[in-house]
């Protein structure tokens, strides 16, 4: 699924949008355009404050209400492209619903008794190694 540790932490919604975003094959951000909107509106802000000086507000207006109508198609756009990707997106709930039974921590959950049958000695000895009891930061052990 080329997810990296740091992206299963990432809340479902959040994560299926960024690997979305990151595997299409389609450019699905709108960025590039709505700076060009921005370009054009500070242009017609300028010409229709010349005229009047009030207008300039209703122009911002104008622009923040393109903004939201764009930012609402750029959605629509990620939406569409998740019913193209929609098995890929079941192995990420598949994954999100593992990992973190309940939408709670793992270890919270599973029987640590299970997973030292399956690991024995090892086990213990790779959670030495890699816990820092002071560091505050998740540890992400995998299998080899």
């Amino acid at each position: 699924m080329e997810l990296a540790p740091a992206d299963i932490f990432k809340p479902t919604d959040l994560l299926k949008n960024y690997w979305i975003k990151k595997h299409s094959d389609h450019n699905l951000s709108l960025q590039t355009e709505w700076s060009e909107l921005t370009a054009i509106f500070s242009r017609l802000k300028e010409r229709a404050s010349k005229i009047d000086p009030t207008l300039g507000p209703s122009t911002e207006a104008v622009q923040a209400r393109l903004k939201k109508a764009i930012d609402n198609l750029e959605k629509k756009l990620v939406k569409a492209e998740r019913h193209n990707y929609h098995t890929r997106l079941e192995q990420i709930e598949q994954i999100k619903t593992e990992l973190f039974p309940g939408n709670s921590l793992q270890e919270r959950n599973e029987n640590f008794g299970l997973l030292y049958v399956k690991w024995g000695q090892t086990f213990i000895d790779e959670l030495i190694r890699n816990f820092e009891p002071l560091a505050f930061e998740f540890a992400v052990l995998t299998e080899a």
